[in-house]
């Protein structure tokens, strides 16, 4: 029976598929939130981006993608995470000690993320 799959292995490969396609939906939901969060909250920028940061957290760069939106998450979390404070916590130190040029820089870049992920999903739903 050489050349044919199993049902096992049908289900194995449409699960990875399905999870892979739904990657960008959930990047997409967190991220929104994360913008969402940013726009209403009244607090200074630098609070709002570790208030972001709680919301997209369980992103991590294999979600993502593309190699562009991968290079923005490294980017961001490099800006996020630069003061190594173990007890504080790295994004809470980071963002406390961020100017505001910092801060808006992150900002912007968890705003591309979205805006990135969200045309690569209409993109690929066109095919």
């Amino acid at each position: 029976m050489q050349g044919y799959t199993t049902g096992v292995d049908l289900c194995h490969l449409w699960s990875s598929l399905e999870e892979n396609l739904m990657r960008p939906d959930y990047v997409r939901e967190k991220f929104l939130s994360s913008i969402h969060m940013m726009a209403v909250s009244p607090v200074p920028l630098q609070k709002r981006l570790e208030y972001a940061y709680m919301t997209f957290h369980p992103i991590k760069e294999e979600d993502l993608p593309t190699d562009e939106l991968k290079g923005f998450y490294r980017d961001l979390m490099e800006k996020l995470t630069k003061v190594k404070d173990q007890q504080e916590g790295y994004v809470p130190a980071t963002t406390r000690q961020m100017t505001d040029e910092e801060a808006r820089e992150a900002a912007e870049l968890i705003f591309n993320i979205f805006y990135f992920n969200d045309q690569w999903i209409e993109d690929n739903q066109k095919k």
